[in-house]
């Protein structure tokens, strides 16, 4: 595959293409069976990982970030006379190993390449929209097309918005359309404000959501679903979408508990230890979801769970989710990539705009939403990010 944005040098793509190699090798020989052959035999090479993860770096990655990996991968090729991607299997295993131990930024940097490439690896599509690795995994792919713009139109009016800056007068300006934002966002144009959103994320829908992983990564997650923390160890899934995380949830609705908020209020944030943040708060952000436990059922396991529970004496409860009465299970393994059937109460599809917009879209626009008579119409701007880096490089100003 060509790669459409180059990036590298010769020498550092062929240590990139060796270090996919290294993450993804072709093993075995599949015990006679030729399903499993064939996926034991198949590594990172035989997908082009290495052009699309370079293909990648050209479109979303700053100056900065592309020297970092290459400097990376630079390290890697001088560790030893020999190049790194001449080197066997083991030795550049035991290479990568040692070099993730030098240092943290070493070890973030090969961790996000390794990711990367595994995330290529088993959801790149083809032509027809499979990916050769879901056979032998049992994975049957998508099992539905998305509505199409016409079955599922996006009705948040934009308006557009030009350059690398733009002015915009508002009442309250309010960061991020997910379930903190949107909801204030809704409440301060329900009192009469005009509300100003920003949102990084893009304007997607029903008709865009392929229930296919890589794209809704991409599209739907911040950092393409490969953010961090700091140290590496823990991974960060947040929604960066109109909507933020109600549209990618499983919809497991959960409380953050008392002492998880006590800590944060120890660390500055105020009001959220306040017996009162939970009525005031949560239960407003509950409300707008339409969480609820009427939708939830139980499947076998669940239901001999709680026979084991209730002949014990110990309690138990349904778990609160943001779903619709028409919510389908044979759809629920895709939720984290949107929902086709619009069975999943985001805020978007739960008539929070009722009182206010709650996102952009994509093209730099801004969203509107007529407002009840008599009310001032609030009004969003967009920052807009279709891709798994941070947009910062594209600022807008907001006054």
């Amino acid at each position: 595959m060509a790669v459409a944005t180059g990036v590298m040098s010769e020498a550092q793509r062929r240590t990139l293409e060796a270090l996919c190699e290294t993450f993804v090798p072709a093993v075995g020989n599949g015990g006679g069976d030729p399903l499993e052959a064939s996926f034991l035999g198949r590594s990172a090479a035989d997908l082009a990982i290495a052009s699309q993860i370079e293909e990648l770096m050209g479109d979303a990655m700053t100056p900065e970030e592309i020297a970092g990996v290459c400097e990376l991968l630079d390290a890697l090729d001088a560790l030893d006379e020999r190049d790194f991607a001449s080197q066997p299997l083991d030795t550049r295993a035991e290479m990568v190993s040692g070099t993730a131990e030098s240092s943290f930024e070493a070890r973030h940097g090969l961790h996000q390449l390794k990711g990367l490439t595994l995330l290529f690896f088993y959801s790149l599509p083809d032509e027809q929209g499979l990916n050769p690795n879901w056979e032998v995994l049992g994975f049957p792919g998508p099992n539905s097309a998305p509505p199409s713009p016409e079955q599922a139109p996006k009705t948040i009016r934009t308006e557009q918005v030009s350059g690398p800056s733009a002015t915009l007068a508002a009442d309250v300006c309010v960061i991020g359309s997910g379930a903190g934002g949107a909801v204030i966002a809704a409440g301060c144009a329900q009192a009469g404000h005009s509300v100003l959103v920003l949102e990084m994320g893009a304007y997607r829908n029903e008709s865009d959501f392929k229930q296919l992983e890589l794209p809704g990564m991409f599209e739907l997650y911040l950092g393409g679903g490969l953010l961090t923390s700091e140290d590496g160890s823990i991974a960060v899934l947040a929604g960066s979408t109109l909507g933020g995380g109600t549209v990618v949830n499983y919809m497991n609705c959960i409380r953050t508990p008392q002492h998880v908020r006590d800590e944060w209020e120890r660390h500055g944030l105020e009001g959220l230890g306040d017996p009162g943040y939970e009525h005031d708060h949560i239960d407003a952000v509950w409300e707008r979801l339409g969480a609820n436990t009427e939708m939830t059922r139980q499947n076998q396991v669940h239901q001999r769970l709680i026979e084991a529970l209730d002949a014990r004496g110990l309690p138990h409860r349904p778990i609160v989710r943001n779903a619709t009465p028409n919510d389908d299970p044979a759809f629920c393994g895709y939720c984290p990539m949107g929902c086709q059937q619009g069975c999943k109460r985001s805020l978007p599809a739960s008539g929070v705009t009722s009182h206010g917009p709650v996102g952009p879209n994509l093209g730099q626009k801004c969203p509107t939403d007529a407002p009840p008579p008599g009310r001032a119409p609030p009004r969003a701007a967009s920052n807009p990010h279709c891709g798994p880096a941070s947009d910062s490089r594209r600022p807008r100003r907001t006054r």
